[in-house]
């Protein structure tokens, strides 16, 4: 007996919440701003790679700790998660909305934070650190750590969600 559908729910969840977070500065700052201080870091080691033997080694572990700084950057939303459980489990009793558009609307604001990551993150170290000029390849770069952060941050809020307080 929910007085709205599930897209409906979904929508006043996102946004209510979204917005809310999106101006709170803690989620910002561990979603953006974390972004920017490793860009900036990745950048300053990793800025003027060369095409050479040498440069493409160097390139390749760029890679790898852009990969690995969008995943272990997903580890400090756990302690937001756990605050936000008695808050879920009393609406959810009070049948103010379904567990799948608290889901949804936990997908939607976390996707939609990490599209602006992803599009302050890349564009520091692609062109920094002399990646390939193609567009095309900055592109298919983008597309690469939104769905990498995006991957993580639902594994987080998985493991998250199951552990105990």
């Amino acid at each position: 007996a929910y007085s709205n559908s599930l897209f409906g729910e979904t929508a006043i969840m996102v946004g209510f919440r979204g917005f809310a977070s999106w101006k709170d500065g803690q989620f910002l700052g561990t979603r953006i701003g974390l972004a920017v201080i490793f860009a900036v870091i990745m950048a300053s080691f990793w800025a003027g790679s060369q095409n050479d033997s040498h440069g493409l080694m160097t390139q390749a572990s760029l890679l790898f700790i852009a990969v690995g700084a969008a995943v272990f950057t997903t580890s400090v939303y756990v302690p937001t998660l756990i605050e936000e459980r008695p808050v879920f489990l009393r609406e959810r009793h009070d049948a103010c909305y379904r567990v799948l558009s608290y889901v949804l609307q936990k997908i939607i604001i976390e996707g939609v934070t990490g599209i602006g990551a992803v599009l302050i993150f890349c564009p520091i170290v692609y062109w920094s650190c002399n990646l390939q000029d193609h567009i095309y390849s900055y592109i298919f770069f983008n597309l690469t750590l939104w769905t990498l952060n995006f991957a993580a941050v639902m594994l987080t809020l998985a493991v998250a969600s199951a552990s105990p307080n």
